[in-house]
């Protein structure tokens, strides 16, 4: 899989959490309409 952008986790975890709104809205709209991925080995 080729992907336009490489992710940190913490875009992920953002996207979940309700601790800030704005970072919360942010990592939503990038994981909606980006080409990403993530690597296996930052997750685990």
């Amino acid at each position: 899989m080729i992907a336009e952008y490489f992710l940190d986790s913490n875009v992920v975890l953002y996207a979940y959490l309700d601790d800030d709104k704005n970072k919360k809205a942010r990592a939503q709209e990038i994981l909606a309409f980006a080409d990403c991925c993530i690597s296996s080995q930052v997750v685990g």
